[in-house]
């Protein structure tokens, strides 16, 4: 499978979601309370503990709980399941007091046996406990977004008869893709007992095996001439499986992947550029709990802005996120939630510490975690054409102590051999291994994040800038690319490169949360709209000017909403405007208010745009997504002082939704209660979480002004190590990049001829140590035949 010049990886899958016909949706009308809560309250999934949520770097963490009745009549299925997509991160299920699943990994999808727990044909009592407590033998131990709890996903309860179709039961891959030929071939796995019949329908063929089950049976069918499967072309052939009740569609799509040392990446034969975006999860407002619209939103966004490429940071994505890539046409990096942070403490209970326990004796159970995170992402998207590589970990050198770093190494390793060996079809690969010889591990591609991109000039083994870019700005911002460390850099061995990062989210960091081209309410900056005209030749709208507005516009992206599931929303958008219809940046409050109907905010009934603040108008605009849980018309107003207020009508559908009460009746409905924004939550913070000193340092990445392929050894934490400017570099200078802005109190260099030691927030302006508060970079000074071995900040 590897040369040492090429490796290749002649794939092709296949397939969207897997569904069940006798499954629903089961979302609606559950009850919920945190632990900190004595009430409980009507709730809706996708959920989150912490909505309404805007950008705060402090959430809840406990448990929470989850409460919803089956009625007498689904019990009486012969086996009955519930299919949670995801719940971050511990979860026990329990039916009429009996345990019946539990799961511990809070990015992947898991099935609940409820059969044994049940009274055939009599109502039941479901419970979920979620927990996203820190826990220091389970992934993910680090990262720098948010880590709220929640069922936020959707949840499916399955009907089965005797025999079904296994959680993720189906796998499809194309042994043959060529423009000539196409082959598909199925694999199923069927569970039960009993004698049965597996039925296939493909591209009009339709063909019926009997068997015996439990059993996999695999077919296969060929395609003359087929559609290949590409972002310009994203052709997909519908694939139906039935086993008795059960039945698994895909959407298969025919394409080949080549990924090579010397010559980049190759899609279908053809040279091809990877250029995109790196993509967190969570919305303004919903946080982590964002309907399968909103994800399907936010790949279009990327699409439209013309680019072909989507890295999953750092966490496994949802299906309704890969349907989407699939469809729309979007080539996806999908990663494991492995991996440590910069300036780590060892022993740090908030996600800012190792990305492997320094208790040798907690080791083996974060292996273990660490290895059913990467089987359980791939069993889940193993069958969508849109997955290119699986990426086990994110930045896995930073340890601490170093002495770690070999555990670490021996663990990324293992991971990738886990990888092939559940999907050797695909490239097994490993992000941010720019540091501590993780692009040396044997990978079949690598990510190379920051000043990776620039410090590896002939690297080991296929390779992709994972991350670029890192600009910090509030909407609009600059009309700028920030390559930055990247500079459009494409030389022929590079495959591709993905910005840091398509969307604003939630961090732990406090400004690492606005580093998106596009702002949390999903309002393109002004750099969007630079890759846009850069990509597509589309120039952008006219920028907001001052003045007085005269007029309020409320549009939606669609007035119809086909499900009222949780899996549907509409994303509403204010605009502030003049009499000649210009947009207008005023600072001024907008408040949105739903007079009737269904419909919802993350706060409630009403939601308030103000200037300054969380939940801010900028530049004109506003946006906010809307939802309903029930069918029928939601009537929504925006007002404004000295303005005349407007109003929307929304139409919600039930779409395949059966509840008895899924149309809503006013007055009368069961409303979810308001959730009025209090500010951010607050959390209270231990010894643990402040005594230690770190070095923000280590190990992040550096910039110099000449042997650039070494600077990364003045922050290596190695003093015999250094960097050492060109011998005719007449003015030597080296940036220490923190990568997010801290309170800085010491700034510590080590070694010969230190001139100057300045400071800076943006990146862009430095100023001597001391007269800013909050540093982004360190920018040293050397004189000539100077040199620096280490560089420590605190």
């Amino acid at each position: 499978m590897k040369s040492s010049q090429l490796m290749t990886f002649l794939v092709s899958v296949l397939l969207s979601s897997v569904t069940q016909a006798e499954s629903k949706v089961w979302n609606r009308n559950w009850r919920f309370r945190r632990a900190d809560q004595a009430a409980w309250q009507v709730c809706h999934l996708p959920h989150s503990f912490s909505a309404p949520y805007f950008l705060g770097p402090d959430f809840y963490t406990g448990d929470g709980f989850y409460e919803k009745t089956l009625t007498a009549e689904e019990t009486t299925a012969e086996h009955l399941f519930l299919d949670f997509e995801a719940a971050f991160q511990f979860a026990d299920v329990q039916v009429n007091g009996k345990l019946v699943k539990s799961h511990a990994s809070g990015y992947t999808g898991f099935r609940a046996d409820l059969t044994p727990a049940l009274g055939k044909g009599k109502p039941a009592i479901v419970k979920v406990r979620v927990n996203n407590e820190w826990n220091p033998v389970i992934c993910p131990r680090a990262g720098e977004h948010v880590f709220s709890g929640g069922i936020y996903r959707n949840v499916h309860l399955v009907s089965e008869g005797k025999a079904w179709i296994d959680f993720n039961g189906l796998k499809v891959t194309t042994p043959v893709v060529s423009a000539a030929k196409g082959m598909a071939e199925a694999r199923v796995k069927v569970c039960g007992k009993g004698a049965t019949q597996v039925q296939f329908a493909f591209n009009g063929k339709k063909v019926t095996q009997k068997v015996v089950a439990p059993c996999e049976v695999r077919q296969t069918f060929d395609v003359q001439n087929p559609r290949l499967w590409s972002p310009e072309s994203p052709a997909l052939y519908p694939l139906t499986v039935k086993v008795d009740r059960s039945e698994a569609t895909a959407k298969v799509g025919f394409r080949t992947l080549q990924f090579t040392k010397d010559k980049g990446f190759f899609l279908n034969g053809q040279h091809y550029f990877l250029l995109g975006a790196n993509v967190h999860q969570d919305h303004a407002g919903w946080g982590d709990g964002v309907t399968a619209a909103s994800a399907r939103r936010d790949v279009q966004m990327i699409k439209d802005a013309g680019f072909n490429f989507i890295r999953g940071s750092h966490y496994p994505h949802s299906k309704a996120f890969l349907d989407a890539c699939d469809e729309i046409g979007i080539l996806f990096w999908s990663e494991g939630g492995i991996w440590g942070m910069g300036g780590c403490k060892a022993r740090f209970q908030w996600w800012n510490t190792t990305c492997i326990p320094p208790d040798e004796k907690d080791q083996p159970a974060f292996l273990a975690s660490a290895e059913t995170l990467v089987r359980e992402m791939i069993d889940d998207a193993y069958n969508h054409p849109c997955v290119l590589a699986w990426s086990v970990c994110n930045e896995p050198f930073f340890v601490d102590p170093m002495s770690t770093q070999d555990a670490s190494r021996q663990m990324i390793r293992h991971l990738l051999a886990v990888a092939r060996e559940a999907d050797p079809t695909r490239a097994a690969a490993v992000g941010g291994a720019q540091r501590g010889g993780f692009d040396s591990l044997g990978c079949d591609v690598i990510g190379y994040n920051g000043d990776g991109a620039t410090l590896f000039r002939n690297p080991p083994a296929a390779n992709l800038v994972a991350e670029y870019g890192s600009p910090v700005n509030v909407r609009p911002g600059k009309f700028d690319p920030a390559w930055s460390s990247f500079g459009n850099d494409r030389p022929a061995w590079r495959s591709g490169a993905a910005i840091w990062c398509g969307f604003d989210h939630g961090s732990i960091w406090e400004n690492g949360s606005r580093m998106g081209i596009v702002d949390y309410f999903r309002l393109p900056k002004a750099i969007w709209y630079w890759y846009r005209d850069y990509l597509t030749g589309q120039k952008p709208a006219p920028n907001a000017i001052p003045g007085k507005a005269t007029r309020l516009v409320l549009t939606a992206e669609k007035t119809i909403l086909a499900a009222c599931d949780g899996t549907d929303d509409t994303q509403l958008i204010v605009r502030l405007e003049d009499d000649e219809g210009r947009l207008i940046d005023e600072p001024r409050a907008v408040t949105l208010t739903v007079l009737k109907g269904p419909g919802e905010f993350p706060t409630g009934r009403s939601i308030t745009f103000a200037p300054k603040g969380d939940i801010d108008l900028r530049a004109g605009l506003a946006a906010i997504e809307l939802r309903a849980n029930f069918a029928g018309e939601t009537i929504i107003q925006a007002t404004s002082e000295g303005l005349k207020p407007v109003e929307l009508r929304i139409l919600s559908k039930a779409g395949t939704c059966t509840d008895p009460d899924v149309q809503w009746v006013e007055g009368k409905s069961a409303r979810t209660p308001d959730r009025p924004y209090k500010g951010r939550y607050r959390r209270n913070k231990t010894a643990s979480t402040s005594a230690e000193a770190i070095n923000l340092a280590l190990n992040r990445p550096c910039l110099a002004s000449s042997n650039v392929a070494q600077a990364n050894r003045a922050s290596d934490g190695d003093e015999k190590t250094a960097w050492k400017p060109a011998a005719n570099d007449n003015n030597p200078w080296f940036i220490q990049d923190l990568e997010f802005s801290f309170p800085v109190k010491k700034i510590e260099p080590v070694g010969q001829g230190i001139k100057t030691i300045e400071v800076s927030k943006d990146g862009k302006t430095f100023v001597p140590q001391g007269q800013i508060k909050d540093v982004h970079q360190v920018r040293i000074t050397l004189e000539v035949g100077g040199y620096l071995s280490e560089i420590r900040v605190y």
